[in-house]
């Protein structure tokens, strides 16, 4: 680590990744530290510097039995990095501790975890939802201790054998007796002679009484606000299967839910505030992936202007709100949510983030905003206004069998609020690397979506003339347009005086701009006297015209 790293860490001061003791600490102290860190996000343990920051430096250690001190006292052992960092003040030390994919505790037994900026005893109730937090276990697959067969609504069953043979008629599970359809849908397992339901099952078919007493974090609360939106005018509160909550929440959704009607062409077409494709999607996501060995209830809060889906557990391990768009598949409860595939209403390749992203984008929306907060996370649904020249585009796009897709949307989603976009804010939007949001962009302005201004680092991107006009930004775009002109136009200036000359291929790499579009500009400063064109073909170059003034 550099000493300028350390000094932006140390200024920073302790929090939920980096932690400071004064001295080299004891072989237990060190490895309950790297426990908490482990059992979190991972983090940092930086040696020889007090609370506050200030370096005081280590003395008798040795970095290599540091390590082997940390393997031997952890279980499962852990490995970390120890790197010295030499200071005027002394050597610090910084002890590098990955986030770890399982639970670790001392070989003394102790479960630790990092909370805030102080490390907390893990409670023997905590440890399932940790386990299920890292993926280590699924507990809608376990068999529910106390539960029978009775348990289990046969008319619950019957609707999901409905629904299977309706989204899925060449499935034969719908054609099994019901203990092996329950059994094939894993919503029952043997264990110990006797056939008994898991909390998949409980979640999808049981009875109301039997998810209360077993399952009691299987609730969800449904909280409308009015005009005022501090206290709500509307309250439910449900506990009921997952499919049969999913239907009674678009319920009372879609009855307060703003509609108006939009003319679009020739067609007609129904707007509301909120798509029903999107919050259907985030509220399915919520149900399949919260984390159910907590209590706490799923909760919606609907306001004029926006929708929150609140759910009880972090993301996985891994996923991150930055990260959530294109992450590989990571499910919390992998049973419930190969059921609910099954069923049709999980993707089996993913969680259905990127329908959430179409839905609003398609009408003008707003993207979905994903807040991890301590243990939950918040899906937020924005209201924005219809676009409905933008939705003419997009369907005339894909009646042209060139539907977008959904880099191309997040990016003119973007233009259409912030008017302009560089490859680094591409990047972050699309949550691509950089060099994926420039082939991204560089194929838009292929297909005449967005127009190429600047050049090198300062290269950015407006929508093109015909999307401009669709969204009524004709001035905005002119406005644009000229102030880029008369840049690239002082720029193409500049160089030649500067070198001599100027060429075609020149220009267009100075100014950002295509073949035909560098012709134009080097043919219009030669008709207004500024330059002047010399020799043929591949050798033709511009010069300063000896009679032009230096103002153009």
């Amino acid at each position: 680590m550099e000493a300028n790293t350390l000094q932006r860490l140390l200024e920073s001061g302790e929090s939920e990744t980096v932690e400071f003791k004064r001295g080299v600490p004891s072989e237990k102290d060190l490895a309950e530290a790297v426990v908490c860190l482990a059992n979190a996000r991972g983090g940092r343990i930086i040696l020889g510097v007090t609370d506050e920051g200030e370096i005081h430096g280590c003395r008798d250690y040795d970095a290599e039995d540091m390590k082997r001190a940390v393997f031997n006292a952890t279980d499962p052992p852990l490995v970390v990095d120890v790197a010295e960092v030499h200071t005027a003040k002394g050597t610090v030390l910084v002890v590098t501790v990955p986030a770890s994919p399982v639970l670790h505790a001392t070989t003394s037994g102790k479960y630790l975890r990092r909370v805030g900026r102080t490390c907390q005893p893990v409670a023997p109730y905590q440890i399932p939802s940790i386990l299920v937090q890292k993926g280590q276990l699924d507990y809608t697959a376990m068999v529910v201790p106390g539960a029978s067969l009775d348990d289990l609504d046969a008319r619950e069953i019957h609707a999901l054998r409905s629904l299977l043979s309706e989204r899925n008629p060449r499935s034969e599970l719908a054609s099994l007796g019901d203990r092996d359809f329950i059994v094939a849908l894993e919503l029952a397992r043997r264990e110990e002679g006797a056939l008994r339901p898991t909390v998949a099952g409980l979640l999808l078919a049981g009875k109301a009484a039997a998810i209360n007493m077993f399952v009691p974090g299987a609730r969800v609360t449904y909280l409308h606000f009015g005009g005022d939106e501090i206290d709500y005018d509307f309250r439910e509160d449900l506990q009921r299967p997952l499919v049969a909550t999913l239907e009674r929440l678009t319920e009372v959704i879609e009855a307060r839910n703003r509609l108006q009607t939009v003319p679009v062409g020739l067609a007609r077409v129904e707007v509301r505030d909120f798509p029903v494709e999107a919050y259907r999607e985030g509220i399915l996501n919520a149900l399949c992936h919260r984390d159910y060995t907590q209590h706490d209830a799923v909760y919606i809060r609907h306001r004029s202007d926006r929708l929150e889906i609140e759910s009880p557990g972090g993301f996985p391990t891994g996923i991150t709100p930055e990260t959530i768009l294109h992450h590989r598949p990571k499910h919390r409860n992998p049973v419930l949510a190969r059921v609910l595939q099954r069923l049709g209403y999980v993707e089996q390749a993913g969680i259905g983030v990127d329908r959430i992203y179409r839905a609003l984008l398609m009408n003008g929306k707003e993207p979905p905003e994903y807040v991890e907060e301590g243990d939950s996370v918040r899906l937020v649904l924005r209201d924005g206004l219809f676009d409905k020249n933008f939705a003419r585009f997009v369907s005339e796009a894909a009646a042209r069998g060139t539907p977008l897709n959904l880099d191309q949307l997040i990016v003119l989603s973007h233009l259409k609020r912030h008017r302009s976009v560089d490859r680094t804010t591409a990047a972050a939007i699309c949550q691509r690397s950089e060099r994926e949001a420039g082939e991204i962009l560089a194929a838009m302005t292929r297909l005449g979506l967005v127009e190429r201004r600047g050049t090198k680092g300062g290269t950015t991107y407006i929508l093109s003339a015909r999307l401009a006009h669709l969204a009524g930004e004709e001035a905005a775009y002119m406005r644009d347009r000229g102030l880029d002109a008369v840049k690239r136009r002082e720029m193409v200036l500049d160089y030649a005086r500067t070198w001599g000359s100027i060429t075609n291929e020149k220009c267009r790499d100075l100014c950002g701009v295509n073949f035909h579009q560098a012709t134009r500009l080097l043919a219009d400063l030669c008709r207004q006297g500024l330059l002047r064109r010399e020799g043929r073909g591949r050798y033709t170059r511009y010069v300063p015209s000896p009679t032009a003034n230096v103002g153009g």
